[in-house]
């Protein structure tokens, strides 16, 4: 059985249900908010319609680097015929070394965030991100993602959790790759849940669980069907 394969961050990845030291899993409340049944999700709903066997490898928290390791480090395992999805996400996160490891440095909003680095120095980095040539970065790992995925035989798409990746980009860029729902001009998430409807858990459960960013299973819903719907298209075009 081929295999629908999705890298990201959070708005890929599973719901999270361990507990958090020092803070509340919204994705907890959430479930328990339902009762106790885990909710689905995009990927899941995407795999059923294709008739795929899921293979998620979205975790929480990452950034652009992770995203694309995530995908170099399984590449091997992807066969013919598979389908792969490659979410991009906000480009102002980034990666340091701590211990051997490459943990992901989040935006900082106010001075009291515990950071890796100090709030200067992770505010300064984060600026600089803003230019283009960390975009262009992204875009060069899309070459080789999609280079490989096309020797191979196997489908890519890519969309984007960031407003200026890929999303702020002209009809003519957007057409020469298949990227999921072009007509997005900001972050994927955001212009869904304006556009048609795709809530968040915070709006899913009218303000009873606070998670504003993320999806409830309403929103997974529209996402599932509008990129089941994206492929479609894109194979009816060949």
């Amino acid at each position: 059985m081929n295999k629908l394969w999705t890298f990201g961050c959070s708005f890929t990845s599973e719901y999270n249900f361990t507990p958090f030291r020092g803070a509340v899993n919204q994705m907890i409340n959430y479930k328990e908010w339902r009762n106790g049944s885990e909710p689905k999700l995009w990927a899941t709903i995407l795999a059923d319609k294709l008739n795929l066997e899921e293979k998620n490898l979205g975790y929480p928290g990452s950034s652009v680097y992770k995203i694309f390791d995530a995908f170099c480090n399984n590449c091997h395992l992807i066969e013919r015929g598979d389908v792969v999805i490659v979410e991009w996400t906000r480009l102002q996160r980034f990666r340091v070394c701590l211990h051997g490891n490459f943990p992901t440095v989040l935006p900082v909003h106010n001075k009291d965030t515990n950071t890796i680095l100090s709030y200067k120095t992770t505010a300064q980095i984060q600026v600089n991100r803003d230019e283009r040539p960390f975009i262009e970065e992204v875009y060069s790992f899309q070459n080789f993602i999609e280079e490989f995925c096309n020797s191979l035989g196997c489908e890519i798409y890519f969309w984007s959790a960031d407003d200026e990746i890929i999303n702020k980009e002209s009809n003519e860029f957007k057409s020469k790759r298949k990227y999921l729902f072009p007509e997005a001009n900001i972050d994927m998430t955001q212009y869904l849940r304006r556009k048609y409807g795709a809530e968040t858990i915070h709006e899913e459960t009218s303000g009873e669980v606070l998670d504003q960013q993320h999806y409830g299973e309403k929103g997974h819903i529209v996402m599932g069907e509008i990129f089941y719907n994206e492929i479609i298209r894109y194979r009816n075009l060949q």
